[in-house]
C-alpha cells in the first residue's frame, strides 16, 4: 500500500479536470429509506402488513433485484444463480436490476401496450414472474405476467417497448408527464431514487437547480433524504477544466490523486442516530487484500476531510469504528458541512459504478 502523503488541515475547492472521471460516480448509488426518528414520549408504531413475495428466475445470474415503492422504499434480493424471491416493501412496486459489478441494470418490463411505445413496470405483490430474460445489451428484462398482477399505471414511454431510460441510467429527454407515474415523475421507466435526471430535462440531478414540483430525488442540504454523493471540485461538471486539455497524462491525474486532499467526496448523511458507510459489496473494483473499495475499506487510503473541526490525517473508518464492525461512522465537520472522504486514490482504484451504502441507525434499530 502507498504511504499516505502529509495532509493540507483546511478543506479547499478546486476547479480541475478530474471531475468528469467521478461526476458519474453518484450513478448507481442506491437511495436507501431512513428510519424515522421516534417521537417523544411513548411511539405508537403502526403494523405494517406482509406483503406475499414476489418470485422469478433471472436469465443470467450474479443479478440483484429491487423492489421500489413509490415513497422510495426498497428491498432487495441477490440472485446469484438467477432465482429470486423478496418480499416488496408495498401491495404496488416496480421491479429493477443491479449488476453484479454494482452498477445499475435497468427496470424489468411485465407488459406493453400502445404497440410497444408504453412498457408496464408495475407489479403486484405474489406475483410470479416465472423465466425473467435479461438484456443486459439494452439494459432492462422482461418477463409475461398476466394483467390482473401488474399495476399499468406504473409505466413508461418506450421504443419498441423498451423504457427510453433503459440502457442510459435515466439520462433521457422526456416530455412533461402531467403528474408522472407514482415514483416516477418522467415516465422514463427508472425510478425517481436510481433516476440520475428525474425530471427529464437532461440534466443531472446534482447539477440542476430546478427539480420538477412533486420531486423527492434533491432535498435540502440540512435535511437530505436521499444517499447522493458529490465530487468537490470548485462548482460541478459545468465550471471544471478539460480532462483532454493538451499534455495532461494519466500520469499526472493519478499522482494530483494520489497525493492531494484537495480531491473530494462529498456524502449526504440521512437522518438517523448515526449513519456508517460500508463499500465492501462486492464489485469491480474491489481489492481483494482488504474485501472493499480502497479509499473507505480498513488498512486503505481513504482519510477524513479535515476542516476547523476535524483534524487533518485521520484514516478512514479506523478513525470511526467504535462498534469495530469495519464500516467507519459518518461524521460531520463544521455546520453546514457534509460528510468528506479524501480518497487518495488512482483512476483504476475509483470510478463510475463504484458501489455504496449507508446504514443508519435510529433508537437501537
Amino acid at each position: 500500500m502507498n504511504q499516505r502523503p502529509q495532509a493540507v488541515p483546511k478543506r479547499r475547492l478546486l476547479g480541475l479536470s478530474l471531475a468528469a472521471l467521478l461526476a458519474l460516480a453518484a450513478l448507481t448509488m442506491l437511495a436507501l429509506p431512513a428510519l424515522p426518528k421516534a417521537d417523544s414520549g411513548t411511539p405508537t408504531v403502526a403494523k405494517k402488513k406482509k406483503q406475499k413475495k414476489i418470485t422469478g428466475t433471472l436469465t443470467q445470474g450474479g443479478y440483484t433485484v429491487i423492489a421500489l415503492a413509490k415513497d422510495g422504499e426498497a428491498k432487495t434480493d441477490r440472485a446469484p444463480k438467477g432465482a429470486f424471491k423478496l418480499r416488496p416493501p408495498a401491495k404496488k412496486v416496480t421491479l429493477h436490476l443491479r449488476a453484479p459489478d454494482g452498477t445499475y441494470a435497468g427496470p424489468i418490463v411485465v407488459g406493453t401496450r400502445k404497440q410497444g411505445k408504453r412498457a408496464i413496470e408495475g407489479v403486484y405483490a405474489g406475483a410470479k414472474l416465472g423465466k425473467v430474460k435479461v438484456n443486459s445489451a439494452k439494459g432492462y428484462a422482461k418477463a409475461k405476467l398476466r394483467k390482473k398482477l401488474t399495476d399499468r399505471k406504473r409505466e413508461a414511454r418506450a421504443r419498441k417497448g423498451v423504457p427510453i431510460g433503459a440502457g442510459n441510467f435515466g439520462r433521457v429527454k422526456s416530455k412533461k408527464t402531467h403528474g408522472g407515474a407514482p415514483g416516477d415523475l418522467d415516465l422514463d421507466g427508472v425510478a425517481d431514487p436510481l433516476d440520475i435526471d428525474d425530471d427529464g430535462d437532461k440534466v443531472l440531478d446534482n447539477l440542476d437547480r430546478k427539480p420538477r414540483k412533486g420531486s423527492k430525488a434533491r432535498v435540502s442540504a440540512d435535511a437530505p433524504q436521499t444517499f447522493t454523493i458529490r465530487d468537490v471540485f470548485g462548482g460541478g461538471l459545468t465550471r471544471t477544466s478539460n480532462a483532454n486539455v493538451p499534455g495532461t497524462t494519466t500520469d499526472d491525474i493519478n499522482e494530483f490523486m494520489r497525493t492531494n486532499n484537495e480531491f473530494t467526496l462529498e456524502m449526504d448523511i440521512l437522518p438517523g442516530d448515526f449513519s456508517e458507510l460500508d463499500c465492501a459489496q462486492p464489485q469491480s473494483r474491489t481489492d481483494p487484500t482488504l474485501g472493499g473499495l480502497v479509499y473507505c475499506t480498513e488498512g486503505g487510503t481513504g482519510e477524513l476531510s479535515g476542516d476547523e473541526v476535524i483534524p487533518a490525517g485521520l484514516e478512514f473508518p479506523e478513525c470511526c469504528d467504535k462498534d469495530h464492525d469495519d464500516f467507519g461512522e459518518m461524521v460531520l465537520g463544521s455546520p453546514g458541512t457534509p460528510f468528506g472522504l479524501v480518497p487518495f486514490a488512482t483512476s483504476d482504484q475509483i470510478g463510475p459504478g463504484d458501489l455504496f451504502f449507508q446504514h443508519v441507525t435510529t433508537d437501537g434499530t
